[in-house]
């Protein structure tokens, strides 16, 4: 499959071994610096089959806490998104690819330590529409080799909380995409549908008490 002309983040699969060698990994302090210690930008088309780089992932877990009943963001993506991999799979994490331009904005603003998190936001941007946000921290990271996409990607996985249910899927993603606000109890159907990273959310941060699936 071709992809989009773009040059992503990476990061060689010694350190992403080094920072991740569990399947999910509490994020350790200064995450984002430890990724930055040994980057480059490369074409998408060359590390896509390639596992001898990991992509950076911003995946993001939406929440919303509502009188003490947490609610998560979980969307399907359809047959129109372009990543035919996870066609029809349910996810529980928002986010994409960081590239050259996240790295620029962050840098022009004298913080290029912010460029994971500017990708970040922008993808979200992209998919779409929340209430106003009251908090982001990341929360882990996700090393899945059991996979074809997992195996060239790391899962950078934060929580973002915002301050309702409030959702709209942008007017670019329509077709590519259904969504719902749903709790814990809500999720457990989806379950085998999810994709993989969504799975290991389940297991290790939404209902951590689960039989953990074996990796």
């Amino acid at each position: 499959m071709q992809y989009p002309n773009e040059k992503v983040l990476v990061i060689p699969e010694a350190l992403a071994i080094a920072i991740a060698p569990e399947l999910w990994n509490p994020a350790p302090p200064l995450v984002q610096h430890r990724i930055l210690s040994d980057y480059s930008f490369r074409d998408r088309n060359e590390v896509e089959e390639n596992p001898a780089y990991k992509q950076i992932i911003p995946y993001i877990l939406v929440s919303h806490n509502d009188r003490g009943h947490k609610y998560f963001l979980l969307s399907l993506r359809t047959k129109k998104q372009s990543e035919t991999r996870l066609h029809n799979k349910y996810s529980l994490g928002q986010g994409g690819h960081v590239n050259e331009s996240d790295f620029m904005t962050a840098a022009s603003g004298g913080a290029p330590k912010n460029a994971i998190l500017e990708g970040l936001k922008r993808e979200l941007r992209e998919e779409f529409v929340l209430a106003p946000e009251y908090g982001c921290a990341a929360i882990g990271l996700i090393n899945d080799n059991s996979t074809p996409v997992g195996r060239v990607h790391l899962g950078l996985a934060y929580e973002l909380r915002v301050a309702s249910k409030f959702l709209e899927v942008t007017k670019a993603e329509k077709d590519q995409r259904e969504a719902w606000y749903l709790d814990a109890e809500q999720l457990a159907p989806y379950y085998p549908q999810m994709e993989s990273w969504s799975q290991i959310l389940m297991d290790h941060v939404i209902q951590p008490k689960r039989v953990v699936r074996e990796a």
